[in-house]
């Protein structure tokens, strides 16, 4: 599993944005952890890129946002986890 990486992805009305993706945690009301990586596949038939962090899930921010994290900041937010068809939209830092 890999530790440290970014992600890109389409969204409904904004062209391709590339993402800092940690985890995200429960301490101190809300902070950034490890998030992780895994490619799955069911019995080798399809294989997706599982994105997965803490116990809150993972957080994401566009790379070029420079502000620190934080969950009111509207160009930020949160998922359970990212399941991505393309590998090569995990980029391995």
């Amino acid at each position: 599993m890999i530790e440290s990486f970014r992600v890109k992805f389409f969204e409904i009305d904004n062209p391709q944005i590339i993402y800092e993706v940690p985890g995200w945690s429960s301490t101190d009301g809300g902070s950034p952890c490890h998030a992780m990586y895994a490619p799955v596949s069911n019995s080798g038939m399809v294989e997706v890129h599982l994105i997965f962090g803490g116990i809150s899930g993972i957080y994401l921010k566009p790379v070029d946002l420079n502000e620190g994290w934080n969950r009111k900041i509207p160009n930020q937010f949160g998922e359970p986890y990212l399941m991505l068809m393309d590998e090569e939209d995990v980029l391995l830092d």
